[in-house]
């Protein structure tokens, strides 16, 4: 990794472990299934029994050996001779250990350096992670490892960056995606889908802005795609567009991309046949009461179907335009009759319907208002996308004045706005309180409330 990428990533590593706010919600047995694999070779979470009872069985489900699916839970009896598992993606499990086994292997190795600072530190949680015991300490693990991801998002964006601006605006650019977007405020705070999803995302539109595209990049834009899907399968819009634009606008061969998604495929089929007995996980394909699964079962052309669009854009709770208001700069006509080269000219299209089918499909959903979150988190796997769509409005920006203003003022609204999800997290809490989201979707539209302002008034 180049000097300015490797100090580009530390920056935003640090930064955004360090700042205090943590979310851990549905993403909470992710550290736990990890510790589980690299130690013992099993997704199931059994050995969690006290901290699941403890948990009141959020998120657990129960599959029998002969594929009978118990949820949800009321009892560890309940699931005799049955395995225990998260009802999430185990992928995303996997993709940590990545990060968790290197870890948890050097401050083990260097704990006894270091322990008679950490028996001073008064938050038994960050004693627990400097001693590597990162089953008592899930919630800063999770946090950390999320930051791991979003780090590295954040170098692939710069590197696609550089691609088509200078070295400083690239810089900017990294950094509105770092600390102007959901990748401060909500998807570092815990080991949510959307940073695995985002990463890969981000190599995927990093391997299409290459103004070559190689066998090795056919090959590994085919893996990255199918991996994103089984990480979260709303992925498939990007994946079948971007198919369809490697094969019919940018002609190349179908084998390079199979060679690709063939292998990743086999891996997650074999996993999921042997946790579940067939193909795709529970999560992928039951509509579980009071979770958007993201299969087809999981979402349906409800009565607030409009208004799910609409909030998704534009309310005070959860609207891109409100929350990334710097994207309202796509909307101008002029910005997209600059020219630009032939390559990023013929993706240009194909990207902006990826976002327009992602919308139409995570409006669908039976929770669109995307639960407890903080901004459009169902859209914010489409963040490089987004940017990548952005990269003209530097040069537009530059050539006038009211540009560069226009341009200021809404990435500074972002800025803070974000900063304010990674450091305040009575702007997290505005979720449960006066009254929780997921009974009253009309708090969605109170601009006197709205949760980016929560406790400074």
């Amino acid at each position: 990794m180049p000097t300015r990428s490797l100090g580009l990533f530390v920056f935003v590593f640090l930064i955004h472990t360090l700042t205090p706010v943590a979310t851990q919600g549905d993403s909470r047995w992710t550290i736990p299934i990890a510790l589980n694999l690299l130690h013992h070779q099993t997704f199931d979470l059994r050995s969690y029994s006290q901290e699941i009872v403890r948990n009141e069985f959020y998120g657990i489900e129960c599959i029998f050996p002969d594929q009978r699916r118990l949820y949800p839970l009321k009892a560890i009896s309940d699931c005799d001779g049955g395995r225990l598992y998260g009802l999430y993606p185990a992928s995303i499990s996997l993709l940590a250990m990545s990060v968790v086994a290197p870890m948890e292997a050097f401050l083990q190795a260097g704990y006894p350096l270091w322990k008679p600072w950490t028996d001073r530190v008064p938050i038994p949680l960050i004693r627990n992670f400097l001693a590597g015991d990162f089953r008592h300490a899930t919630e800063l693990t999770e946090k950390v490892v999320a930051s791991v991801f979003t780090a590295l998002a954040t170098v692939v964006i710069y590197r696609t960056a550089l691609t088509w601006l200078t070295p400083a605006f690239a810089l900017a650019h990294a950094f509105l995606f770092a600390f102007g977007t959901l990748a401060f405020s909500l998807v570092s705070r815990a080991l949510w889908h959307h940073g695995p999803s985002i990463l890969l995302n981000a190599v995927a539109v990093w391997l299409l802005s290459r103004e070559k595209i190689d066998r090795r990049s056919g090959i590994a834009l085919g893996a990255v795609l199918t991996a994103a899907f089984f990480i979260r399968p709303t992925n498939a819009v990007p994946a079948a567009l971007i198919g369809l634009l490697y094969l019919f606008l940018l002609r190349l061969p179908v084998w390079w991309l199979a060679a690709g998604i063939v292998p990743i495929s086999c891996l997650f089929v074999a996993i999921n046949i042997a946790m579940y007995g067939q193909a795709i996980s529970s999560y992928f394909r039951v509509n579980v009461p009071g979770v958007s699964t993201g299969a087809i079962h999981g979402m349906f052309l409800h009565g607030a179907y409009g208004e799910a669009i609409l909030s998704n854009l534009i309310s005070p709770a959860r609207g891109l335009f409100v929350y990334m208001p710097f994207l309202l700069v796509l909307l101008i006509p002029s910005l997209w009759k600059r020219p630009v080269s032939p390559l990023y000219g013929r993706q240009r299209p194909w990207f902006a319907a990826i976002f327009g089918l992602h919308l139409v499909l995570v409006s669908g959903y039976t929770d669109w208002w995307s639960g407890f979150s903080y901004g459009p988190r169902y859209l914010s796997d489409l963040l490089p996308y987004l940017l990548y769509l952005w990269l003209p409005v530097w040069g537009w920006a530059a050539e006038d004045r009211v540009r560069k203003i226009l341009v200021a003022l809404t990435v500074g609204i972002a800025f803070f706005i974000h900063f304010r999800g990674a450091t305040a997290i009575a702007v997290h809490h505005w979720n449960s309180t006066p009254v929780s989201i997921n009974q009253d979707q009309r708090r969605l539209w109170d601009w006197r409330d709205a949760p980016f302002l929560r406790s400074l008034h």
